[in-house]
């Protein structure tokens, strides 16, 4: 059944999307298109199929090519392709042509007809995708997905910030609709049979995204968390909008899924962080002065451009074991970015937050009381 919602607001982009790409492909297409046309006789026609095989060998090997910029790729195969067509129409149509006697009527009307292909490729093209990416109707943003993670149900409203495992974080209007789209067909049986899955919440403060603004804007219901994070996002200055997320306390994304039965003390994370100071070129890292409860390891005495050093609290064995890593590009940074990674029975929680040097343990606290606050507004009452 067509949803009818949306559908009449996509017919002035489709225009304009259609205008912009014919464009885009317009020169190389009638190249290849008007090429054949000018050729008199059976050896021009010819030369011209060799030039088609030529562009269509060309298209072939950037499509199979591994590596390169995909930028790169993406704006070039599209000309590839339209001067491929092109050659490849018009020499089929002047062939039809050699070979029968035809009316003076039917080289114009086929001619014609012909150069209108592409344009109803790309409007073709551009009409499934402005479909595909058209906004949710109120139903859909209305409905939950219920998980199961080890045993405790989350209700997750259906929002830009909630990410499955098996979404990827695109950030443009256009995929979170779709994103938001494909969980409505699932959300319904869920209520009935929870999907045994994880979630995650994207809860940076940055990106302002229109359909984001409008979640914000006309949820009926908003969770508390939910209202925090809008707050954050509703401002315009990043500065601002920086101090409206650290006074949430908020993490910056949060994960929950459920630990492998192979998995032991899953939330040890001095290990990991080892393991990535081997890999660096500069070896050995070093093992600095610390405090009573954090150890940092770093290259060498003096902090130099470009270095990672962590802080990592020293008694691991504790749920609420962290690590931290400056993120500045020079000596003068004042951010560390902090990582936490617990069990709770068969529930690993994993989340991550800015904090400044010195404040790691009074920052973590903050965070892990939110956190818990965020879990019990998602969790179903047993």
């Amino acid at each position: 059944m067509i949803d009818p919602y949306g559908v009449m607001v996509i017919w002035a982009e489709l225009l304009g999307r259609s205008v912009a790409l014919f464009i885009w492909v317009f020169v190389p297409f009638s190249i290849g298109y008007g090429l054949p046309f000018l050729a008199s006789g059976r050896k021009g026609l010819n030369a011209m199929w060799v030039l088609a095989a030529l562009a269509l060998l060309s298209l072939a090997w950037i499509l199979n090519a591994h590596g390169g910029p995909f930028g790169f790729r993406a704006v070039v195969v599209p000309w590839i392709f339209a001067l491929a067509f092109g050659f490849v129409l018009s020499c089929s149509i002047r062939e039809f042509l050699l070979r029968r006697a035809v009316s003076r009527r039917v080289p114009t009307t086929l001619a014609i007809g012909g150069f209108a292909t592409m344009p109803m490729i790309v409007a073709g093209i551009n009409a499934l995708t402005l479909w595909a990416h058209r906004e949710p109707n109120a139903a859909c943003l209305a409905a939950h997905r219920t998980v199961d993670v080890a045993g405790t149900r989350y209700r997750l409203p259906n929002v830009p910030f909630v990410l499955m495992p098996d979404e990827t974080n695109y950030t443009a209007d256009g995929f979170i609709n779709q994103r938001l789209r494909n969980r409505c067909a699932s959300a319904q049986n869920s209520e009935a049979v929870p999907l045994r899955s994880g979630f995650r919440l994207d809860l940076h403060y940055g990106g302002q995204f229109q359909f984001t603004k409008k979640i914000c804007a006309d949820s009926p219901s908003k969770l508390r968390w939910m209202l925090d994070a809008c707050a954050a996002r509703s401002q315009v200055v990043l500065a601002k909008m920086q101090e409206t997320f650290a006074g949430t306390h908020l993490p910056l994304a949060l994960e929950v899924s459920e630990i492998p039965r192979t998995t032991e003390r899953p939330y040890t994370l001095l290990e990991e962080h080892r393991s990535n100071l081997r890999r660096r070129d500069k070896r050995p890292y070093r093992e600095l002065p610390g405090t009573s409860n954090f150890s940092i390891y770093a290259d060498g005495e003096k902090a130099h451009y470009g270095e990672t050093r962590f802080w990592i609290r020293k008694d691991v064995a504790q749920p609420e074991a962290f690590a931290c890593r400056n993120i500045g590009n020079n000596v003068g940074f004042v951010r560390l970015l902090c990582k936490v990674r617990y069990a709770r029975g068969a529930t690993l929680i994993a989340y991550e937050f800015e904090t400044e040097p010195g404040r790691e343990e009074d920052t973590a606290a903050q965070i892990h009381a939110r956190v818990q606050d965020v879990l019990a507004e998602l969790a179903m009452p047993p």
